[in-house]
C-alpha cells in the first residue's frame, strides 16, 4: 500500500552537542526537555552519518560490523566498518526507484525491492558494485510491499497488494537469482480495501514450521479489524486463514510489522496504528499465539503511538523494540507492557537474530545503531 510520505513524519529532533559526563545530577534534571530528549537518544541509539538525505524504508543488520539499508532516490547504502563509514552502492539505472525493502547475505550478496511503477528486484554478488535485474512486473497497477526469507536464505517470499481481491505473491527458492508469480488462486483472498503497507518491509514473518504470515491493513468497514493472513503454504498450497486482530484497519491503519519472538512457546508481534495519527494512544500492538491462533493485547503500557517496524533485540527472546514517527519503544517482557525510550523516528529497523546488534532508519538519510537502553 501507497504511504503518504510527505505526512507521515514530524520534524525530527537534532542532536544537541556532546555535554561532559559529569555534569551533577541536581543541573541534569535542570536541562530543557530538548536537551533530555537527546540524552535519551543517545543512551538507545548512536546516531551514524549515511551521507543521504533520502526516506529509508529498508534495512537489514547481518553481522556487528555489515548492514545494508535501502529507500527512495535508488537509495542503497552498505557499511562494513559497524557504521563508521556508509557507502552508497544503488544499482546505476535505479535512480528513480523507490527501494522499500533490502535482504542480505553478506557483505557481497543482496536483493533489493523496488516499489511502484515500476516493481523491480534487483541482485548483487559484489556489494553493489553491479546489479543484475532478476524481477519486473509486468503490471503498471501491480505494488510491492515487502520479502521474508527462511532461516537459511534460500526460499523467499514477496507480498504485494491484491490484485483482484488476492494479495499478490511471488516466490524464490535459489536465494533470490530468480522469482515466480504464484497462481492467484493460490494466493489469499481479502476483502475490498484490504491491503499491506510497504512501511518498513517487515509486515510478513517465516515461522520455524514454514508458515508463512501476513500483516494486513485498510479495508472499507468503518469498525474493521486489521489480520494476519497464514498459510504452510509447502504442505497445504492455496489454504489460507484469516485471523482477526484486535488492531484497528482503514485506509491508513492496520498491522505495518510483525517479529518471532519466545523460546519455549513462539509468539508473533503485530504493530502497527494509524500512520496519519502517529501520536494516538490505541491499537498499536498485539500479540498473535500460533499454537490456539489466539490474540492478546499488552497488560501494561502499549507503544507510545503509531509503530512501523518491530523486532526481537537479543538473546533472551523477549526484548523488543519498536520505532515509529515519533520515537522509540522497549519491551523487556515479550511486549506485555512498553516504554517510550527514545524521541527520535525511524521508519524500520532490524537485528542480527539472536542478539542486540541492530540499526534504525528513517527520513532524512537518518541511520542509528543500538545502544540499548543502558550503556
Amino acid at each position: 500500500m501507497r504511504l503518504q510520505t510527505a505526512r507521515n513524519f514530524q520534524v525530527e529532533k537534532k542532536m544537541r552537542s556532546r555535554v561532559l559526563p559529569a555534569l551533577a545530577t541536581a543541573f541534569f534534571l535542570a536541562l530543557p526537555s530538548s536537551v533530555l530528549a537527546a540524552f535519551q537518544d543517545r543512551e538507545v541509539w548512536s546516531l551514524q552519518t549515511s551521507g543521504v538525505t533520502a526516506s529509508l524504508r529498508g534495512i537489514h543488520a547481518v553481522s556487528e560490523n555489515c548492514c545494508w539499508a535501502s529507500g527512495s532516490g535508488g537509495t542503497v547504502l552498505r557499511t562494513i566498518d559497524g557504521g563508521e563509514t556508509w557507502k552508497s552502492v544503488g544499482p546505476a539505472d535505479g535512480a528513480a526507484a523507490d527501494f522499500r525493502d533490502i535482504h542480505a547475505w553478506d557483505e557481497k550478496t543482496a536483493v533489493i525491492m523496488a516499489a511502484g511503477d515500476p516493481d523491480r528486484l534487483y541482485r548483487t554478488e559484489d556489494g553493489g558494485a553491479t546489479w543484475i535485474m532478476v524481477y519486473e512486473h509486468p503490471d503498471p497497477a501491480a505494488f510491492f510491499d515487502g520479502m521474508v526469507f527462511d532461516c537459511f536464505g534460500e526460499t523467499g517470499w514477496l507480498m504485494g497488494d491484491p490484485v483482484n481481491g488476492r494479495v499478490m505473491l511471488l516466490r524464490t527458492t535459489d536465494s533470490g537469482k530468480t522469482w515466480q508469480q504464484l497462481d492467484p488462486a493460490l494466493c489469499p483472498e481479502v476483502p475490498e480495501g484490504v491491503a499491506g503497507f510497504a512501511a518498513s518491509g517487515t509486515n510478513l514473518v517465516r515461522l520455524p514450521d514454514n508458515q508463512l504470515m501476513i500483516g494486513l491493513g485498510g479495508g472499507k468497514s468503518p469498525d474493521a479489524k486489521a489480520c494476519v493472513a497464514s498459510s504452510v503454504f509447502d504442505k497445504s498450497p492455496g489454504l489460507w486463514a484469516l485471523h482477526e486482530s484486535p488492531l484497528i484497519a482503514r485506509e491508513s491503519a492496520g498491522i505495518f510489522s510483525l517479529a518471532l519472538f519466545g523460546h519455549n512457546g513462539l509468539r508473533v508481534m503485530a504493530v502497527g496504528g494509524d500512520y496519519l495519527q502517529p501520536e494516538g494512544k490505541a491499537d498499536h500492538a498485539a500479540i498473535f499465539n500460533p499454537e490456539d491462533e489466539s490474540w492478546s493485547v499488552p497488560a501494561g503500557n502499549p507503544p507510545s503511538g503509531y509503530r512501523s517496524a518491530v523486532a526481537c533485540a537479543a538473546d533472551d527472546a523477549r526484548t523488543l523494540v519498536a520505532v515509529g514517527p515519533n520515537g522509540t519503544d522497549l519491551s523487556t517482557d515479550g511486549g506485555d507492557s512498553w516504554s517510550r525510550v527514545s524521541e527520535s523516528g525511524f521508519h524500520t529497523l532490524s537485528f542480527v537474530p539472536g542478539t542486540d546488534i541492530g540499526w534504525a532508519a528513517g527520513s532524512e538519510g537518518r541511520i542509528a545503531r543500538w545502544r540499548g537502553a543502558t550503556d
